[in-house]
């Protein structure tokens, strides 16, 4: 949807919210009262996250209050949940070919038990490939949507919240072992170094032949080659 303007329309809505003009003003008031635009806001959130992230400094992050970055968080969180996240079926419908690709991989492996010569497989994006992924393992996904308007609802109690699983170098792993107890294989699947629980799997290490149903479960209703159609 990023081509699109109604995966637009939310994120934009949100810079005339009563939340962000009282931002502004915060912000106005702490330049001596410069008319302060949107871009600057955005670029001030940017360009603090990026020295504090590169850099270790802290000096310029120090200068705004613990409502600026919850603000400036949610605006980000929006924009994502419209462009790669919920907010669009086809944003995670695109993400089909990878998990097809995935099981058919996992497969091959339980078809080997286990040992095959290539034992890891490898694949590299960037956010825009990891959160759709995410997305469609139906993960983080807030009971009511995020919008322009409700993030006085959303502020403290939201499950999609890009800076916690899609970080800087985030990474996700489905990963196979053969039980030396029984002959069965078991998966888990691992964010960012930390073993999943998915909402619909009471498991960290599951049955490879029941959590392979529940994962292309959700493929259910998907044709992956028709997907932009």
């Amino acid at each position: 949807m990023h081509e699109n303007e109604a995966g637009s329309s939310e994120y934009n809505k949100f810079f005339l919210s009563s939340h962000w003009q009282a931002l502004k003003r915060e912000i106005s008031a702490h330049f001596n009262g410069y008319n302060v635009a949107d871009a600057d806001v955005l670029s001030l959130y940017q360009l603090c996250a990026f020295d504090l992230a590169l850099y270790g400094r802290n000096e310029l992050c120090a200068n705004f209050s613990e409502y600026f970055f919850e603000l400036l968080e949610y605006a980000s969180d929006l924009k994502h949940y419209y462009k790669t996240g919920y907010g669009f079926g086809i944003n995670y419908h695109l993400a089909c070919p990878i998990l097809e690709d995935m099981l058919f991989k996992l497969d091959k492996a339980v078809q080997a038990g286990g040992s095959t010569n290539g034992s890891v497989v490898l694949r590299f994006g960037h956010a825009e490939t990891l959160i759709p992924f995410l997305c469609l393992l139906g993960l983080y996904k807030d009971d009511t949507p995020l919008t322009a308007q409700s993030f006085s609802l959303h502020r403290n109690a939201r499950k999609f919240r890009t800076g916690t699983f899609s970080p800087f170098a985030g990474n996700i792993a489905l990963v196979l072992y053969s039980s030396h107890h029984n002959e069965k294989m078991l998966l888990s699947i691992v964010l960012n170094e930390r073993v999943l629980k998915l909402p619909y799997a009471d498991c960290h290490y599951c049955d490879y032949t029941a959590f392979r149903k529940l994962l292309a479960s959700r493929l259910e209703g998907i044709n992956c080659n028709k997907v932009c159609d």
